[in-house]
């Protein structure tokens, strides 16, 4: 990364109740619709390095679980205990794990054993990781079970989900008070679908430097994606993907001719969590903006970028 570029962590904490998705391809147009309301898409620069790239909202403390990061049915035989197997299934379905653990993870200091193990003696939550519609089916059964330390644990975990509070996190060559003013604008204009009725209401609760080191290893072989919408471009090679990829057929926002097509042409992404093997080269920046994705407009563009957490990841499914 060039050495103008500051890695941050932005929390935000709605207000009320979002009706879009929380992914980074569209919060980061939303953003760009905000930069133009306040004369700073001149000062993007789109040919060459991206001034802004930034990872999903996740909830605060957790990053979304490594794909790749797996039990197999056949060894679940070998966990002993009813709650053991409860625990890997609750850890394999979870969308996000505790930030520090994906953190070990990517150092190769922990395995999903290990994990059991934690969570089975309760020095970790159970049901951390999980997100508001899927607590409440697992949170009563949690709480019983836990001893004083972890029961404290897991109401802090969902403390944190009902309020909504999240983290995003950004590399950017812009000044801080820039970024300040980005996400306090689109934080009062409200993110998302039916924000001209008020949904999507966030407010900007903390602004953090962070180590510019802080997703690398000392393995700058394999990562995991935090940032969902990622592209590879040519020349973007890997040994083994394991991602999930969905389709997206984008729309224009806030066009002020009305007489224009919304809709782009569809594109296969990658989301946030997929994992890419052995990488043919490091680069400073992975993916790119798509031009000619809408039928009628060419400046149009489409953010495909991914924001890579470097680490030794390995295919569990084989390793388990």
């Amino acid at each position: 990364m060039k050495e103008d570029f500051k890695l941050l962590k932005v929390k935000i904490k709605f207000i009320t109740q979002p009706f879009s998705p929380l992914e980074a391809d569209m919060f980061w147009g939303k953003l760009m619709w905000v930069a133009r309301l306040l004369d700073l898409c001149k000062e993007l620069d789109f040919k060459n390095t991206p001034s802004l790239i930034i990872s999903d909202p996740f909830p605060a403390g957790f990053l979304p679980r490594p794909l790749s990061f797996y039990i197999p049915f056949s060894k679940l035989t070998t966990l002993g205990s009813k709650f053991k197997k409860t625990i890997a299934s609750l850890i394999t379905k979870s969308r996000f794990l505790p930030f520090d653990e994906v953190k070990e993870l990517a150092n190769g200091k922990t395995d999903i054993f290990k994990m059991i193990e934690e969570r089975n003696e309760r020095k970790r939550c159970p049901v951390a990781g999980f997100t508001l519609t899927q607590l409440p089916k697992q949170l009563k059964t949690c709480l019983n079970n836990c001893t004083t330390g972890a029961g404290k644990e897991c109401r802090e975990v969902i403390k944190t989900f009902l309020n909504s509070a999240y983290d995003i996190y950004v590399f950017t060559s812009w000044q801080i008070e820039r970024i300040k003013r980005l996400f306090y604008f689109l934080g009062k204009f409200g993110y998302g679908k039916r924000c001209s009725a008020g949904a999507g209401l966030f407010k900007v609760q903390r602004i953090e430097v962070l180590p510019r080191d802080l997703f690398s290893t000392d393995s700058m072989q394999s990562f995991c994606n935090l940032s969902t919408g990622y592209v590879p471009m040519e020349g973007e090679e890997f040994r083994e993907i394991y991602g999930d990829i969905y389709y997206k057929w984008g729309k224009l926002g806030k066009w002020k001719d009305r007489h224009i097509l919304p809709f782009k042409y569809p594109i296969a992404k990658y989301r946030a969590g997929s994992v890419f093997m052995e990488v043919n080269s490091v680069k400073e920046f992975y993916g790119q903006l798509i031009s000619g994705i809408h039928p009628e407009r060419e400046e149009v563009l489409e953010y495909c970028f991914a924001f890579p957490l470097w680490g030794r990841f390995k295919n569990e499914r084989n390793s388990c």
